[in-house]
């Protein structure tokens, strides 16, 4: 029986590694995309920035 318990803790040990792997990934592309809205909400401000400008320019 403590044999049983044994392999458990093994396999379990040889998944952390896999565990972490894909933890990291998942983070990587939450951060990702995070980053991705920011500059879209930039380029966004710019746009209405330099909209304003233009009208500004018009009048």
């Amino acid at each position: 029986m403590a044999n049983l318990n044994l392999d458990w803790v093994e396999g379990m040990r040889a998944l952390m590694p896999l565990v972490s792997v894909l933890l990291l990934i998942c983070v990587c592309i939450y951060e990702s995309n995070a980053r991705k809205k920011d500059i879209q909400r930039g380029f966004e401000s710019l746009e209405h920035e330099i909209e304003k400008q233009n009208k500004d320019a018009d009048k």
